[in-house]
């Protein structure tokens, strides 16, 4: 079992038995704002820990990111007359469909947050974006700042998918794997999306 499943599987135990889980959100769909309140105390404390592990097993964030995910989140169950609450079926765990809609959550906000980050202003190395080989190789008219300033250049003219894939491996530091699950595409595609990437800048880098 992986840390990640350990983790819902101590918030689910501590959970109320099904039956008042189902009877505290129905209260709550029904308007009443002491069950509400109730659903908030007991879950809202193991939702913001799972957002900010969900978030740190992702990339590295800040407090205040997790806690805007977390009230997104309670926002959005009661928005509308509770209509994604109403979503809830009660066919199993509260605890459990809660904590997969904060995964959710999270990663949405990590997606929207990275796809608009503007690439840092340096790179570390000039074979930053190396996959199997230098970006510039031995000879290259390109000095260190000038390789660096063109490559910059570059990120800001490829399409959004080819940068927010750059920016997830290179900037981010996150692996295929990961990058894979947040994307909730197949590792297989990000090896052709990243070589695409590639061949994007290095195409405008000889223009």
């Amino acid at each position: 079992m992986t840390e990640n499943s350990q983790t819902d599987q101590e918030d689910i135990k501590q959970s109320l038995p099904r039956e008042e889980e189902n009877e505290l959100v129905k209260n709550c769909i029904d308007g009443n704002q002491v069950a509400w309140n109730k659903l908030v105390d007991i879950y809202g404390p193991r939702v913001y820990t799972a957002i900010r592990y969900f978030m740190r097993s992702y990339r590295e964030s800040m407090p205040s990111e997790a806690k805007n995910v977390y009230q997104e989140l309670f926002l959005d169950l009661c928005n509308d007359n509770f209509r994604k609450l109403k979503t809830y079926q009660g066919d199993g765990k509260f605890a459990k469909w809660l904590l997969t809609v904060a995964r959710r959550r999270t990663l949405t906000y990590i997606r929207n947050a990275l796809r608009y980050k503007r690439v840092p202003a340096k790179l570390k190395e000039t074979e930053i974006l190396d996959l199997g080989r230098p970006l510039f190789e031995s000879g290259n008219a390109y000095d260190s700042s000038e390789a660096r300033d063109a490559v910059l250049q570059a990120l800001e003219k490829i399409d959004e998918k080819s940068r927010l894939l750059i920016v997830l491996f290179y900037f981010e530091d996150m692996s295929y794997e990961d990058i894979a699950k947040l994307l909730d595409i197949s590792k297989t595609s990000i090896t052709s999306l990243m070589r695409k990437a590639r061949e994007e800048i290095e195409k405008i880098l000889e223009e």
